[in-house]
């Protein structure tokens, strides 16, 4: 996600379906409490959970 990369793009790339991506991301946006996904990105990056990402 923080790579730009759509939901069907991470499911493709996770082997998973891209109703699983978003569920996890639903219950992502809950527990930071972001609202975008730039802002859920930064909240992870700033809990120390997200560091380099790549495509």
């Amino acid at each position: 996600m923080a790579a730009g990369l759509s939901n069907r793009e991470l499911a493709a790339k996770l082997h998973i379906t891209e109703v699983t991506v978003k569920f996890h991301m639903t219950n992502l946006f809950r527990k930071f409490g972001a609202v975008r996904r730039t802002e859920l990105v930064y909240l992870a990056t700033k809990a120390g959970l997200l560091w380099g990402a790549s495509a």
